[in-house]
């Protein structure tokens, strides 16, 4: 297995801003991680419903909140059930690019960690700046799924093992 070296927290808080921090995310944020990805320019529908999400927290998919200054600039979720999944990763637009994105990611890495997996694994739009995202956090391409989001679009899946 490739050993891949991960950013250390205190290095991408600082790039982030000191005043940046991440915590475990409730029910009540819910409303904020839809407005997010709209913000984001999300537009998987099925996605962007309280119904959803809702049903995402009852599974045990575990979910976090980038704030800065105290609001809510960010999330990502992790879902553990019988592999590791990282499902959501947003920040949004006015924070993109402070190392927000890999401060959540490495959250997630670590809780995958914590629960005794030694893979994560994420979907994103095929051919889409997501991919370079996920390449330049240590994940490698393992594979495309066709039609995955229901619209024509394809998805690649990326994965990071240790």
């Amino acid at each position: 297995m490739e050993q891949v070296d991960l950013p250390k927290p205190g290095n991408l808080s600082e790039r982030a801003g000191i005043n940046t921090s991440i915590r475990p995310a409730t029910r009540e944020d819910i409303p904020t991680f839809i407005q997010l990805q709209k913000n984001d320019g999300f537009s998987h529908q099925y996605y962007l419903n309280r119904e959803r999400l809702e049903l995402l927290f009852d599974r045990g998919e575990q979910f976090f909140v980038a704030t800065h200054e105290g609001k809510p600039v960010g999330f990502a979720s992790v879902d553990c059930e019988q592999r590791a999944t990282a499902h959501f990763l947003c920040v949004d637009k006015k924070h993109k690019r402070r190392g927000i994105g890999r401060l959540l990611m490495k959250t997630l890495i670590d809780e995958t960690k914590k629960r005794g997996l030694s893979r994560l694994d994420s979907y994103v739009e095929a051919n889409s700046s997501k991919e370079i995202f996920l390449e330049k956090n240590g994940f490698v391409l393992a594979g495309f799924y066709t039609n995955r989001y229901g619209n024509g679009q394809d998805a690649s899946i990326w994965k990071i093992e240790w």
